[in-house]
């Protein structure tokens, strides 16, 4: 169902009011009229610097409803913040333009981030994880839930106009904790109440993935499922074949703490390297779960150290109740497949929005996610507008197949690294597959780098190191290790790393994890995207992952750059400007940063 052009005209220019920046750019307009002219089901498929974040928002308070409300769902607890500093220009944008926005809006929007129990809870202890707090109440006999849940409908009106009127239209975790601890509430579910007045909520992964949890926001919204619009921030995470593990050792020490059948045949099932389901009957998951939390009630109120990895352990069974599970010796895994499944939560919400930078091959994750009548956007930034720049080197003498790595392999690799940071005005990364190829680097006595990342490295440290000194620094990696988790190198918001190298495409090793997620994709889609997403897409993700320390916010400009020929196969994916050698490397890298009008690191 489209709109006419009229509204599509109207809906433009309330849009163009709302954008809290001077200017929109060309990619961000597309994704909003996308998003202002169907009604349909979107994938969007983008990359950072684009703005999508800012562009999703506008779009969504435009065509939203007085009636409706917007929930956004985010991977991290960090992300949360990025959609705060967004919406707090956004409202500022509203609140200076009231007297035009007024007839739309009708009364002021008002967000709220959707928190855990855990991070409410006037109990919370850090030593405490936070699977225990979905029992917290009954553990501790907290008299505020039953205060709180007994609030009338004067009384709760009361509370927000107060609430509303102390603090800004955008509620955080503090507000609520300043506000409602001097009412004696209890700030958790107070804050459930709460999401009957919220127009925006923002929220992570687990209240979507985790039904308990669904259930429970979509009923604290008050609102039916076809009265929302619904977005999916980083939405490729939703696609994670292992996404709920244990440990061996937190098994062991709940087979310890709380002596039990199930924990026993879980930890012999753990020491032989198997894939099961777990099967256990309801009557014998009811009888451990009340033991366990009486006996965890016990010692919570006697001030004893708590059965904590009991708890987890019992927690773990519950998540992976008629699921497959594997075990590599060391630790099980949920495997969980297919999206499609948690996704039907959502269907028939009145928009849905899946984003990410990470969404190719685009058409096949949309085979995946099996949404009907979905439509794909694929938004990349226009040549001009680049931040990035992404080069990959086609001669083989840099193929990085195993067999190729003898000592000629490693010597001109080693070259290319230090003529190429020359070239690079600030900090650079260098990627490898593994510690031991490093070392091999190394020896080859070619160049030296000033910081070489260890399994014990000490982050904090190094991201102190890099912020203070006066020269540009060369950092080897290891692709997947802590470097390339997330780890922001910045200082005032501006991004150190103006270029990243990656010597090998990083194709995830063989495991009996890869062959199981291979067959049942197989089985149920064949096998050209059952190897898409076994092989290609985690090589992707992980070459994402790397190349993205680099740019963390607007304005920042790196290089990217694979000295792996294989990686020509994603010229797609990466818009990858292909050369034969390292000296015709360098000049597009100096003509790139003199464009950008980067000087060399002083």
């Amino acid at each position: 169902m489209f709109q006419t052009n009229v509204n599509i005209e109207q809906l433009w220019d309330i849009a163009n009011i709302i954008f809290p920046y001077p200017s929109i750019k060309k990619t961000q307009k597309s994704m909003i009229l996308s998003l202002l002219s169907s009604q349909k089901p979107i994938l969007i498929s983008t990359e950072t610097g684009v703005g999508k974040t800012a562009a999703l928002l506008t779009a969504l308070l435009t065509i939203k409803k007085s009636e409706e409300k917007i929930i956004i769902f985010v991977r991290t607890k960090a992300q949360i913040n990025v959609y705060l500093r967004e919406l707090s220009k956004i409202f500022q944008k509203i609140m200076n333009n009231w007297n035009l926005l007024e007839d739309h809006f009708e009364n002021f929007p008002i967000m709220m981030p959707m928190l855990g129990k855990n991070e409410l809870c006037l109990k919370a202890r850090k030593d405490y994880p936070g699977e225990l707090y979905t029992h917290i109440c009954r553990l501790t006999k907290c008299p505020l839930k039953a205060k709180t849940q007994r609030i009338g409908k004067k009384q709760l009106i009361q509370t927000i106009s107060k609430l509303i009127r102390s603090f800004p239209q955008i509620l955080s975790a503090d507000d609520l904790y300043s506000c409602f601890n001097k009412e004696e509430y209890c700030p958790y579910f107070l804050s459930y109440l709460l999401m009957q007045k919220a127009d925006i909520i923002i929220a992570t992964y687990p209240f979507l993935e985790n039904s308990t949890l669904n259930t429970r926001l979509l009923y604290s919204v008050s609102v039916p499922l076809h009265k929302t619009l619904i977005a999916i921030d980083e939405a490729h995470n939703l696609y994670r074949p292992l996404n709920q593990e244990i440990q061996s050792n937190i098994l062991e020490r709940a087979v310890n703490e709380y002596p039990n059948g199930i924990y026993s045949d879980l930890f012999k099932k753990l020491e032989q390297k198997q894939i099961f389901e777990v099967n256990y009957s309801e009557d014998l998951l009811q009888v451990l779960g009340e033991d366990l939390l009486k006996h965890l009630q016990f010692q919570i109120r006697n001030e004893k150290l708590p059965a904590i990895h009991a708890y987890l352990c019992y927690h773990f069974i519950l998540s992976a109740k008629e699921k497959k599970v594997i075990s590599d010796g060391k630790k099980l895994s949920i495997i969980n497949i297919m999206p499609s499944d948690m996704l039907k939560k959502v269907h028939y919400a009145q928009r849905l929005t899946f984003m990410s930078g990470s969404f190719e091959p685009i058409k096949s994750y949309l085979r995946l996610f099996q949404i009907p009548a979905c439509k794909t956007l694929r938004v990349f930034p226009q040549k001009e507008e680049a931040k990035s720049k992404y080069l990959v080197l086609c001669n083989q003498l840099y193929n990085a197949k195993y067999e190729n790595r003898d000592e000629k392999y490693f010597s001109s690799v080693a070259k290319g690294i230090s003529e190429l940071f020359r070239s690079i005005p600030g900090h650079t990364l260098v990627f490898t597959p593994s510690y031991a190829y490093i070392n091999e680097l190394i020896e080859t006595g070619m160049f030296k780098p000033d910081i070489v990342e260890t399994k014990g490295q000490d982050i904090t440290t190094l991201q102190t190191i890099l912020t203070n000194v006066e020269s540009k620094k060369l950092i080897l990696c290891v692709t997947g290790g802590k470097i390339a988790e997330g780890i922001e190198f910045t200082y005032q918001g501006r991004s150190l790393i103006k270029g990243v190298i990656a010597t090998a495409l990083p194709f995830p090793p063989p495991s009996e994890e890869s062959n199981l997620i291979y067959n049942e994709l197989s089985d149920q889609f064949g096998e050209k995207l059952a190897r898409e997403f076994s092989i290609v897409i985690p090589t992707i993700q992980r070459l994402s992952q790397s190349f993205g320390r680099a740019i963390r916010n607007k304005g920042d400009a790196a290089v990217h750059i694979l000295l792996d020929p294989r990686g020509t196969r994603f010229s797609r994916e990466f818009h990858f400007e292909r050369h034969q050698s390292i000296e015709r490397m360098i000049q597009a890298i100096e003509k790139f940063f003199e464009e950008k009008n980067i000087d060399t690191y002083a």
